[in-house]
């Protein structure tokens, strides 16, 4: 934020990486009046999780590969996923 004071910057394109993921750099951008060349803090924070990115995609319809799409809540349930892709790779 230092460099985009003492530039006068209008705008901060993050580059790849780092800042471009980070919703929080985006905000504080906002909050200086300095537009943020990049996806906005939902996209940031949508993409930074899993399940939450591939609803989206399913929801406009775009093909995602098969899988399961919910929290993993119970030992039940993450031991029945990893005998799952055992029993694929076994099949290989």
């Amino acid at each position: 934020m230092e460099a985009v004071r003492a530039t006068g910057a209008q705008a901060v394109h993050p580059g790849y990486g780092f800042l471009s993921e980070n919703k929080e750099f985006a905000k504080r951008l906002a909050a200086e009046n300095v537009a943020f060349i990049g996806p906005d803090t939902h996209a940031i924070m949508a993409m930074g999780d899993k399940i939450e990115s591939k609803l989206i995609a399913k929801a406009a319809e775009v093909n995602t590969i098969p899988g399961y799409d919910g929290v993993v809540k119970t030992v039940d349930i993450s031991q029945m996923l990893f005998t799952c892709a055992i029993i694929k790779l076994a099949t290989r």
